[in-house]
């Protein structure tokens, strides 16, 4: 996993508009804690592969 995910997270969310649906997919090597919190308090839904 990136050491940066939140700063490439943050980048992301900047070009998406408000309200803007969005769907985070990512490796099951990626699905921390953390992570899926950060994009369920963006309104983004987050599934592994």
């Amino acid at each position: 996993m990136t050491l940066n995910w939140r700063t490439l997270l943050d980048w992301t969310a900047g070009m998406v508009p408000a309200g803007t649906p969005a769907w985070r997919r990512a490796d099951n090597a990626y699905y921390k804690g953390d992570l899926v919190r950060l994009c369920a308090a963006r309104g983004w839904d987050y599934r592994s592969a």
